[in-house]
């Protein structure tokens, strides 16, 4: 139960109610930002940031004597959203942690869009936490543990779980190897990041690529975008406006790309009208099913509602 005085006083007060923000459609995600809630200046602008999903965080970066204002401050902040383009997720502590009730509690009251857990371990766990949480919220997970990593497959357990984080730092600590292997040279680490691409787009996830941590260093962090297209991410997390720009960019579709595929989707829907499901196109050759489907994703990441 919320036992903080300020919080219950707001809920009774209706000061603090359901998000009015609507949910956000189904966007193509290509960047996140973190959020820090003690920041005043970082909820003032969730109205306006240009990544796709908010994340307000309460758990790293938030000090132990800090936990209860930062889950404050994030209710009365969406208790008053009435607009923005981002998603919002509350980032809540680990499912094993004290506050971890309360802003469940809390998140159930204010209806975010989606939550972020961080270091689950079983499926077991993700269960309960679906059992407890509001139908209306998404729920993002954060891959840090060993257990979680080896078992994505099993962490689908219903359509709410919708997008995966890749933790790089925490999971390269956890497996013994130290978070110093974040480096493009580092096979293993590339290795870790296609196993984890692949296994979540297998179960039907939106995956998204680690922090880079270093917000000031521009060209380390374009470096690793480069790596992280060529291995088919098209989602980066960011903790600046600034990488959120640079990442935005480099993952929407340049403007031939977008004209191409609206022209594949005209062409490939008025064959299919006429019961013609592959034809031979003097531009693109042949275009069937997949090189439409393609087609629909290109504008998709372009920010095209279909």
């Amino acid at each position: 139960m919320i036992e903080n005085p300020n919080i219950k006083k707001d809920i009774l007060s209706g000061k603090i109610q359901k998000m009015p923000k609507p949910k956000n459609s189904a966007q193509a995600v290509k960047t996140s930002l973190m959020i820090n809630p003690t920041n005043p200046k970082h909820l003032e602008k969730l109205s306006s940031i240009e990544a796709q999903i908010a994340v307000i965080n309460l758990e790293d970066g938030v000090a132990q004597s800090k936990k209860e204002e930062a889950l404050y401050l994030t209710m009365n902040a969406l208790s008053s959203l009435e607009y923005s383009n981002a998603a919002m997720c509350v980032r809540t502590n680990p499912i094993d942690s004290p506050f971890f009730a309360n802003e469940i509690e809390a998140v159930n009251i204010v209806r975010p869009d989606a939550i972020r857990i961080p270091k689950l371990k079983t499926r077991e766990e993700l269960l309960k936490i679906e059992d407890a949480l509001h139908p209306d919220i998404d729920i993002h997970l954060t891959i840090e543990t060993k257990e979680a990593f080896n078992k994505i497959s099993e962490l689908k357990t219903s359509e709410r779980v919708t997008t995966l984080f890749f933790g790089a730092i925490d999971l390269l600590e956890d497996l013994g190897l130290g978070s110093s292997m974040i480096d493009v040279k580092s096979e293993t680490l590339r290795y870790m990041m296609c196993k984890f691409i692949v296994d979540a787009k297998s179960f039907g996830f939106t995956p998204v690529s680690f922090v880079w941590q270093n917000y000031t260093d521009m060209r380390g962090f374009e470096d690793w975008l480069k790596i992280e297209k060529e291995m088919g991410f098209s989602a980066k997390a960011c903790i600046s406006p600034a990488q959120v720009k640079v990442a935005n960019e480099f993952f929407s579709p340049c403007g031939e790309a977008l004209e191409d595929a609206a022209y594949i989707k005209e062409i490939f829907e008025k064959n299919e009208a006429l019961g013609i499901g592959g034809f031979k196109d003097e531009k693109f050759g042949f275009i069937d099913a997949p090189i439409y489907k393609n087609a629909i994703l290109t504008l998709k990441k372009g920010g095209i509602i279909l």
